[in-house]
């Protein structure tokens, strides 16, 4: 029986209409339904958006599966350049990391540490369940431990205007 890396992917919206991903990667085995892998996809889909501002505008591991209209909310950090950056592993060393673009404000801790994932809130909960239940590693073992969460931005690079000739 042989077995397939598959990547979950959410792609988002922000408030202002940027677009980020996230991407979450498992392995299924050879006798995996689709339907069990839009079950998958739809089970951490659902947490995924609780911890973000940003809208999920669609979610795919192969084919288009889901597809929505409108933007994210208008709130702190509801850019899709900011990120909550959650680390996950397993007893076996296997390990991925998810990046969630314009986090709710709610999941980080309060001043002055609030660039720090709250372990303990509900939303986080949720969605580390989410992971325990649907992502393995290649041996099949679930990625259940939540290690660590920060806040992160990226920064895009900017278009450089084009030069024109003079004559």
């Amino acid at each position: 029986m042989a077995d397939f890396k598959i990547a979950y992917n959410y792609t988002l919206v922000d408030a202002d209409g940027n677009l980020g991903k996230v991407v979450i990667h498992s392995v299924v085995g050879d006798a995996a339904l689709v339907s069990q892998s839009v079950t998958d996809l739809n089970a951490l889909g659902t947490p995924l958006a609780a911890l973000t501002n940003a809208k999920v505008a669609g979610t795919s591991y192969t084919v288009q599966v889901d597809a929505a209209q409108g933007l994210g909310t208008d709130a702190p950090y509801a850019g899709i350049e900011d990120k909550a950056r959650l680390s996950f592993r397993n007893a076996f060393g296997s390990k991925i990391s998810v990046s969630i673009p314009a986090p709710k404000d709610a999941i980080f801790l309060p001043p002055p540490a609030d660039d720090v994932v709250n372990m303990a809130n509900a939303l986080v909960i949720a969605f580390h369940t989410a992971v325990t239940a649907n992502v393995v590693d290649a041996a099949s073992n679930p990625i259940n431990l939540l290690t660590s969460g920060i806040r992160s931005t990226t920064n895009f690079p900017k278009l450089q205007p084009r030069r024109t000739a003079v004559a």
